[in-house]
Order: structure tokens, then sequence, then C-alpha cells
């Protein structure tokens, strides 16, 4: 089991012919892969002129990518309009932003560019996906985990769309180029190709600050892997060194950024310790030649860390604790993201692949197949459990293991009739899917006219908020004249059109809790969350007493008939005129803006 060890498959159809075949039907899949993705969402993102960007952060992301454009390529790494009051060090790492600053510094229109950036690296994900599945398996299942990935309507799909300008996309891209890569270095034990992966390990680690979710499977596929390989008398030394020197690249890249952001030691510390694992472990090897006395003193090595992690440096212990609990853990989240994968869930968002996927997972371990695919699809799988936010990474498993699997399934009946099956098992496979897929190609856009409007209004007739350009500032800090509150889901647009600092949003909630304002009770309680804030204006729209208000009641610790909990509520109130002291000054369809007249209590 491993990298180098057993037999490819092998194909009957080679030659020319075949590879015209096969590299057709992957520009074909590309190609619809794109299609497929922005059609449906033109005139839901290109409106009247304007480019209305889809859900929360990709607004933010563009609010990065107006700084970018005027500071490029210097990255904006404090945003006092991040955190309110006191502002924020940025979360979000800057490859995107300087993707699109760097188009709109060049004198592009760098808000198209950003629209159409998720479904041209969604596309060329593809590339990767069938690169891979050939690799480990066959061209044909290579091919079917691409067009399996295309339609299958769950995250990938989403965060690929028209208009979904976040790092997501270039977080799985990246990801499976590394992996890709590290595959064939080993395989091939070709140094250029660990070198391209460590390229590509630094672009993910610059696209996603939760980078080390990566790093972590890899070193635990690491680990097994080189203690199976020294266990059958196989060379470890090009595995150790190929990661030590792509971990290296990565860091190398990543490391200047994290300096200039004033990261934590932590996370320094924990980057270059991944450095040392591979090349340790390697050096061990050579240095404790008996092999029982190797195993003693790696158990020995890994144990000693363990304890000495948790006693001498128990801030870098709780740091990988709590990462790991964030990736995994998320049954009582109010988001929806962050809630865990239930049966009707993995069913609507993966159909019956992700059913057939444990099938070629079990067919993996069984025929030893691959000891990196097997250890990441248990942790993918694992971490899409605890949170359906993973689906993006999971779509990709689920799409090769499918493949793999039905492709498996074909060997085990008749030559005469293998096809027959596999294509029947295919259509079954996906039909289920195809309604879910249409849908949400065309679905509706988040943010609506009356928001847009809302928050134009906003920017053009109230005071600013500060006496700089924060907007378009590089890492200014200020304190705010005065606060806008709205749910925090609402957040990131308040940043980006109206221009000014919400009391929270998607990224950070806010430290007082001013968004327990909305589901109180009493006008007195919600006064209560907002004391001493300076809330100036506030911001209601009717999907805060529709589908957002149980989110709210959970949030509140509320209990009862949810109804006679939204009637009763501040929200409620506040957007039907029940309460005085705020006075109506922007009213758009769905959405109010009141203006407190004691704000600066």
């Amino acid at each position: 089991m491993g990298l180098g060890v057993g037999k490819r498959h092998q194909e009957k159809l080679k030659g020319p012919k075949f590879y015209r075949i096969e590299w057709v039907a992957l520009l074909a899949v590309v190609v619809g892969t794109f299609l497929l993705r922005v059609v449906g969402q033109l005139d839901q993102v290109f409106v009247q002129g304007l480019v209305l960007f889809r859900g929360a952060d990709s607004w933010y992301h563009m609010r990065l990518a107006d700084n970018a454009v005027v500071n490029f390529p210097n990255p904006l790494v404090f945003d006092q309009l991040l955190s309110y009051p006191g502002g924020s060090e940025l979360g979000f790492h800057p490859l995107l932003s300087w993707i699109i600053g760097g188009f709109g510094a060049a004198g592009f229109n760098y808000e198209v560019i950003g629209a159409y950036i998720p479904p041209v690296v969604g596309a060329l994900l593809m590339i990767p996906i069938y690169l891979l599945g050939k690799e480990l398996f066959s061209r044909r299942v290579g091919i079917l985990a691409c067009v399996i990935a295309v339609v299958l309507p769950g995250e990938l799909f989403h965060r690929s769309l028209l208009g979904f300008t976040d790092h997501h996309i270039l977080e799985v891209f990246f990801m499976f180029v590394s992996i890709l890569f590290i595959v064939y270095a080993i395989r091939r034990e070709n140094l250029r190709y660990a070198i391209a992966a460590g390229v590509s390990l630094g672009l993910f680690s610059l696209s996603w600050h939760g980078n080390l979710f990566l790093f972590f499977i890899l070193i635990i596929w690491y680990i097994v892997q080189f203690f199976y390989n020294y266990y059958k008398g196989i060379s470890v030394r090009f595995l150790s060194l190929s990661l030590t020197l792509a971990f290296t690249i990565s860091i190398l890249m990543l490391g200047p950024y994290l300096i200039l952001k004033g990261a934590s030691s932590v996370y320094l510390t924990i980057g270059i310790g991944i450095i040392f694992i591979p090349l340790g472990l390697y050096l061990l090897s050579c240095k404790v030649r008996e092999r029982e006395m190797f195993f003693l003193s790696s158990l020995g090595v890994i144990l000693v860390g363990i304890l000495g992690g948790v006693f001498f440096l128990p801030q870098i212990f709780h740091f990988g604790i709590d990462s790991l609990r964030a990736i995994y853990i998320g049954y009582d989240s109010p988001i929806s993201e962050g809630a865990w994968t239930n049966f009707t869930v993995a069913f609507n968002a993966y159909g019956m692949p992700f059913f057939l996927a444990f099938g070629g997972l079990y067919l993996a371990i069984k025929r030893r197949t691959n000891l990196l695919i097997i250890i990441w699809s248990v942790i993918i799988i694992g971490a899409t459990i605890g949170q359906r936010r993973w689906g993006y990474y999971l779509t990709v498993d689920v799409a090769l293991l499918t493949s793999y699997f039905i492709f498996e399934v074909g060997k085990m009946v008749k030559p005469t009739v293998k096809w027959a099956v596999v294509s029947v098992v295919i259509v079954f496979s996906l039909l289920p899917s195809i309604r879910g897929t249409i849908e949400l190609a065309s679905i509706n856009n988040n943010i609506s006219y009356g928001w847009y409007n809302s928050l134009i209004w906003l920017r053009d007739n109230s005071p600013p908020q500060f006496d700089q350009d924060i907007y378009r500032g590089l890492n200014i800090r200020e304190d705010p004249k005065y606060g806008v509150l709205t749910w925090w889901d609402y957040g990131h647009w308040v940043m980006r059109l109206a221009e000014r600092a919400p009391t929270s949003n998607p990224a950070t909630w806010g430290s007082h809790g001013a968004y327990r304002f909305f589901a109180s009770q009493s006008v007195e309680e919600a006064e209560e969350w907002i004391e001493g804030l300076k809330i100036r204006y506030v911001i209601v729209d009717q999907q805060i007493l529709e589908g957002k208000f149980p989110s709210l009641a959970q949030i509140n610790n509320l209990e009862g008939d949810i109804f006679a909990l939204r009637d009763n509520s501040m929200a409620f109130k506040l957007y039907y005129g029940q309460v005085e002291g705020y006075n109506l000054v922007s009213i758009e369809p769905g959405v109010k803006i009141f203006e407190r007249e004691n704000w600066e209590n």
C-alpha cells in the first residue's frame, strides 16, 4: 500500500485515438463546468451596470480588492472596519485580493474579473481531478470523476458560481494541485514535482488562513506511509526529503506575509516544526539502524513531543486542539454551513455518489490502492460530517471514489454487459442530483435591490464615521464616531457598499453581543445590549423576521413559540414602528434604516 507500490490499472484502449478522445472529453467537461456555473447567474450578478456578488464573504473580499487596487502590492493586515469599535487584524490571507487588485491596478475592470474568478477556477479544477484519477486509478475513472464533480449540487458547485468571489475555490484548486504533484513526485521520484508541490502548497497557504488543515492531513499520511515503507523495507529517503523540500518552499512563500502581519509566534513555530517532522524521522531512521529500536525510539520521540507540548508549550497544544475542534465540531452552530451533515443534507448535496463513495473507499482499503487517498478521504469525510462547509473538499473525494467504485463494479460482470452495467449505474447515480443542480445553477442572488439601495443611501447620507479614509487607507487605526447596528449576516455588505463599520459581521460577530439586540424581548433589554456603543443607525429587514429569526432566538437562548417570540422581539417592534426614539430615515423594499435619537449615550 502506498504511492509507489502496486500495479497501475491497465486499460485496453490506448494509442493516439484514445488520447484524442480523452482530451476532447476533458475539454468538454471544463467548458461545461464553466457554462453551468455562469449562464444561469448572468442576470443575477450583472444587473443594470452593477456587479452584485453572491453570499456575504464575497463582498468583503471585494472590499479588500478595493483597497488592494489603491495600495497594490501592499496588503491590508489590519482593518478598522472589521471589528467594532476597535478594528481587527485580518484573518483572510491575501492571494485572492492580490489577484483581483492586481488586475484593478493594471486598469482592468476588476469587479467583472472578480465575479468570473470562481467559475474559471472551478472549471480549471477539473484538470487536476482528472489527472489525479488517471494517476491513481485509470483515465476513465479520471474523466467520470470530473463529470460527477461537475454536476453534484453541493458546496463546491455553490462556491464556484459566478459572483461567489471567495477564497474557497482557490483553496480547493491548490489543495488538489498540491496532492497531485506530491503523488507525481513520490511515484516518479522526481524533485521537480516536489518543488511544484511546494509552490502549490505555498499558494494554498496564501489563499486560506486555515492552511494547517492540509498540512495536518499530509503529516498524518506521511507518518503512516513512512512506517509502512520502513516495515516493508522500502526506502523512505525520497519520501522524506521530497516532503521536507515541499514544506520548506511553502513556508518560505507564506512566511513574509505572516511576519508582515505580526502573526502569532505559535503559528510560526508550528509552521517551522512541520518542516522538521519528515526530516527528523528520516534522520532518526538513519541513526538507529535496528528496526525494533527505531520503532521504540520513534514512539518515544512522539510521546515526548506530545507531553512536551502539553507541559512546556501549552499554547501550541491548545492551538492544535482548538484548530481541530474548529474543523470537526459544528453540531450546535446556528450557522447553516457550520451545522453537521445529516442524511438529508448528504443526499441533497451529493446524491447516490455519497454512498457509492464508501464502496470505493472500501475497495481502496481492501486492495491497498493508495495510502494518501485513503487517509485524505477518511479525514475529509469526518470533517464534513462535523461541518457541512467542508463539502467543497468532499465533492472531489466523492467523485473520485464513486468513479473508481463504478468501474470496479463493471469488472465484476461479464465483458458482454460491462458497459451496459456501468452506464446504468452512472445514470442512476447522477439522476437524483440533476434537479438540484439545475436549481442551484439559477439560484437567486442573496442581496436584494432593497439592500443595495439602502446601503448606498447610508453611504451618501450619513456623516463620516472616521476623519481618515479608513476604507482606502492602509492599516489605519482610529476610533469610529458612531456605530451601525445590523444582523451579522449583512455586515460585509455594510462594509463594502456603505463603507461603514458595522457592529458585527460574518468574520467577527462583535465582542459586545450587540447582535442580541434584535431578538431581545423588551426595549429595555435591547438597549442594554448596545449601551455605550454609540449606535446611531439600526438596519432591520424582513428576513430577520422570517427565515432568520429561529437562529436569532437560538443565539439569545430563547425558548417557546417561535412566532410569539418573533412578534415580541425588538426587531419586530422596530420594523413595524412600535418603538419611540428610533426615526425611520430610509425605506426600501424589505429593508428599513432607523436613526436613534440618543445615540451618543
